[in-house]
């Protein structure tokens, strides 16, 4: 490999602008740096600190490399915002961004799509009623299928993966972890059904996966809980055990995935869609996630 995997030292929770410091530009031009042949890029990160965290530790281009896919690189240097919301992308300036994002960039025909996680955070409650909560989720639900659709006007080759989040380590007011987990896999069930209803769209579940890849050993080995099931059934849903958060390991704090955490989140899309859209002939491997290592993980210090 002629590059290497680097870590900021804290998540950026909030951030209000469509552009990335230009300090940060200039260690993201940096750390992309390739030796040899450019690779293509293939695959548009977009949303929030879930893609933001695996662009900068270029996890999916660890995974995509790991998985015999090394010629194809991601992009999301100016389409990654930590801390923004579902709401703020549907800000005809912020989707412009995606436009040109995908015009730069003409061999792109995948967008990797993360965001709801802060909307949810930010505004559910465990005091809402049903109809309060389903008002809300309705609402983000709506806001993510602007973005969506939007994504898919700029070209008709463009699919759009909705990926979701993990379990998270933290409680919020009376909810517990698990009350706080929960309702998150109610959205992450409409936002399933949303990428159902759209064409060249699809959702990759991943409640559960870290479960799967690190277990909680010695008691549970790696492997041994399952991985989130995929469509066309999405059995199990959810996957690993609803009951528990993250394992440390796979944490770097209570919200967000650590390094190798969020290597083995791009091996799942890639075993699950990706490898399947950039190959057109291969199978996606939805219950086959391989447990290779990854090839360049730096460690969180946690």
């Amino acid at each position: 490999m002629g590059w290497k995997t680097f870590v900021l030292a804290r998540p950026v929770r909030r951030y209000h602008s469509s552009k990335i410091p230009a300090i940060l530009l200039i260690l993201v031009t940096a750390f992309s740096a390739v030796a040899g042949d450019s690779p293509t890029p293939r695959i548009l990160m977009v949303g929030d600190s879930w893609a933001w965290f695996m662009f900068i530790n270029h996890s999916l281009r660890d995974a995509l490399a790991d998985s015999g896919l090394g010629q194809y690189i991601e992009e999301g240097t100016y389409s990654t915002v930590p801390g923004s919301t579902v709401a703020q992308w549907t800000n005809p300036l912020w989707l412009a961004q995606i436009t040109r994002e995908l015009e730069r960039n003409p061999s792109i025909g995948i967008v990797h799509l993360s965001l709801t996680g802060n909307d949810f955070l930010r505004e559910w409650t465990i005091e809402m009623s049903d109809a309060e909560r389903d008002a809300l989720f309705t609402r983000i639900v709506r806001d993510l299928e602007t973005v969506v659709r939007h994504c898919l006007s700029v070209r008709p080759d463009v699919r759009v993966a909705i990926v979701g989040y993990d379990y998270i380590n933290k409680s919020k007011g009376r909810a517990s972890l698990q009350q706080l987990n929960e309702a998150g896999m109610i959205l992450a069930g409409m936002k399933r059904d949303l990428a159902a209803r759209l064409n060249r769209c699809e959702y990759i579940q991943s409640y559960g996966a870290m479960h799967h890849y690190f277990g909680f050993p010695p008691k549970i080995p790696a492997g041994r809980l399952p991985l989130p099931g995929q469509a066309p059934d999405f059995q199990p849903w959810p996957g690993g055990d609803r009951k528990k958060g993250n394992p440390p390991e796979a944490m770097f704090d209570d919200i967000h995935l650590s390094a190798k955490g969020y290597y083995y989140l791009g091996r799942l899309c890639v075993d699950t869609l990706y490898r399947c859209w950039l190959t057109e002939d291969a199978p996606a491997a939805t219950q086959t996630a391989t447990e290779q290592q990854p090839a360049a993980v730096m460690a969180t210090g946690r």
